[in-house]
Parts: C-alpha cells; sequence; structure tokens
C-alpha cells in the first residue's frame, strides 16, 4: 500500500441574511478510514484557518491606480466596494505614515471619488492617524468607489533641498466600531504609496 497525501477545502455555505465575524475554522482531529474499511484514528496537530467575515454586507478594499501621485493633491487612492446587497457606512480609515523633509503642520484629508471641497469624507489635524468620517461614507450595494488620501499644510524644508520623502499607509477601515484589518477577506492590510 502506498502513503498518499490530500489537500481539503472547507466553504461557508450560508444564506443571504447571514452576518457572522470572527469565523474561524480549527482542526483537532481526524480520521482515516482505510480502503479495506478499517478507522484509524490520527494524531494532528492542531490547524486553524485565518479568521474571516461573512455578511450580507461584505466590503472589499483594493489600492487604486494613482497615476497623479502628489503629496498634496493624491498621496494615496483605495477603492472599497459593497459587495454585498445593502450599502456600508464607513466610519473612517486609519493611516500610518511616514513624511520626511517636509516642515509645516500636516493635515489628513480622506476624499470620495473627487478632491472637490464637497466630497470630503474627513479629516485629522496630524500627519497619521485615524481620520473619522463625516460625511462622503457611504457605499451603495454592488458599486465600488475610490477614496484619496491627501497631506496639506506642509512645505519642503529648504534646509533639506532634493530630501523629500514620503509613504501613506492605509492599515484598517473602520464599519461603525468594527476593524476590518482583522479580516483577510476584505483587503491585504497594509496598503501603501509611496512617493
Amino acid at each position: 500500500m502506498k502513503d498518499k497525501s490530500a489537500t481539503y477545502y472547507v466553504v461557508a455555505d450560508v444564506n443571504s441574511n447571514t452576518t457572522q465575524t470572527g469565523i474561524a475554522l480549527t482542526l483537532t482531529s481526524a480520521n482515516i478510514k482505510a480502503t479495506n474499511g478499517l478507522s484509524i484514528g490520527a494524531t494532528v496537530q492542531t490547524v486553524a484557518s485565518k479568521i474571516h467575515a461573512s455578511d450580507v454586507n461584505t466590503l472589499v478594499v483594493a489600492k487604486a491606480a494613482n497615476t497623479s501621485k502628489l503629496l498634496t493633491t493624491s498621496a494615496l487612492r483605495f477603492t472599497v466596494t459593497a459587495a454585498g446587497k445593502n450599502s456600508i457606512t464607513l466610519s473612517g480609515v486609519v493611516l500610518n505614515n511616514a513624511i520626511a523633509g517636509y516642515t509645516g503642520t500636516a493635515t489628513l484629508k480622506v476624499f470620495k471619488d473627487s478632491t472637490a471641497g464637497g466630497n470630503l469624507a474627513g479629516f485629522l489635524n496630524a500627519k497619521t492617524g485615524t481620520v473619522s468620517f463625516t460625511a462622503n461614507q457611504t457605499v451603495d450595494a454592488g458599486n465600488t468607489v475610490t477614496y484619496i488620501v491627501v497631506v496639506e499644510g506642509l512645505t519642503s524644508d529648504a534646509t533639506l533641498p532634493g530630501n523629500q520623502d514620503w509613504s501613506v499607509q492605509l492599515t484598517d477601515v473602520l464599519v461603525g466600531s468594527t476593524s476590518t484589518a482583522a479580516y483577510d477577506n476584505v483587503a491585504s492590510f497594509p496598503i501603501t504609496e509611496v512617493k
């Protein structure tokens, strides 16, 4: 008799009204049935899956193309898709930025679809942190919208000519009080753009 190995996948089949977060599968034992009909209890090391969310209002976050990349007008672009049957209301984003060679007081701003004043979703007077959304925070069911992060209020440090550097990093998208960073089926965080 020859040894064989096999890979098995577990797929959740849920109805359209299921909402559950923190879903994880843990394999703690296995029972192997031989071709002669005998069962063998196998010793199994515990195997745990990644954490997932199953929700009628699932969102998907992805990095968007950023052809006009500038710190003050389009530092980072990302999309949010409401993949479920209802709209998604975002409460904010968490940004972890590294900015060097600039002076001034930074203001982080996040806009929906364009950087026009009426599209402002939220702002924070800091270089990095949580930007709470107070407007333009809804993504309708089945739609994808683009959010644009800008950093205003900074100027190049004249004592460091040519040494300006930055990276803007999205580490979480918040829906109500729920952090989506813990769920592997929402996004591959962090989402980063560099100068």
